[in-house]
């Protein structure tokens, strides 16, 4: 499970909050990943979304 949150996201409010519930959560694998920018930070800075998915997400999809 990947969260990903722009780090100034003043929509949602709390990023301390998301990293808490990830922290709570039980799974295999999970991690919050903060992207730079606000709540739209995933469309805003794609190239550093897209980044994190292949560093974090891409492995585990690839079995490896």
């Amino acid at each position: 499970m990947f969260v990903f949150e722009g780090d100034e996201d003043f929509t949602t409010r709390r990023p301390r909050l998301a990293r808490q519930y990830v922290k709570s959560m039980k799974a295999p694998r999970k991690e919050f990943v903060p992207i730079h920018g606000g709540h739209f930070a995933m469309f805003i800075h794609s190239d550093e979304f897209l980044r994190e998915l292949l560093k974090r997400v891409r492995p585990l999809a690839a079995g490896n």
